[in-house]
């Protein structure tokens, strides 16, 4: 594997595309179901590029996540900042825990 420093990073996790689009578009880049409950559009009107984001995810961040947001950060150094926040932070073994867990739960 040529030219990868860590095969295991080579998954984007959709928090990627979601900054992408915030950096090239502005809020209006991303969907209404996204944002109707945090933008008003009389405040923040089509093409605002926010300089600071912050990211919460319920039910755990993974690293992969973690990654994304510095390098973005890094991308982004003086125009926009990224910070992302969770209530626990998931590795593989708490993950498939959690599957089997709801598993078991289901009836």
């Amino acid at each position: 594997i040529n030219g990868v420093a860590n095969v295991l990073t080579r998954h984007e996790p959709l928090l990627a595309a979601r900054l992408a689009a915030l950096r090239a578009g502005g809020v209006a880049a991303l969907r209404d179901a996204e944002m109707a409950s945090v933008v008003s559009t009389r405040a923040n009107p089509a093409g605002l590029r926010p300089q600071k984001v912050v990211v919460f995810v319920l039910g755990g961040a993974t690293y992969a996540e973690a990654r994304v947001v510095a390098e973005f950060n890094a991308q982004n150094e003086g125009r926009m900042r990224c910070v992302l926040g969770s209530n626990t932070m998931l590795n593989c073994e708490q993950f498939l825990d959690d599957v089997l867990r709801l598993e078991h739960e289901t009836p």
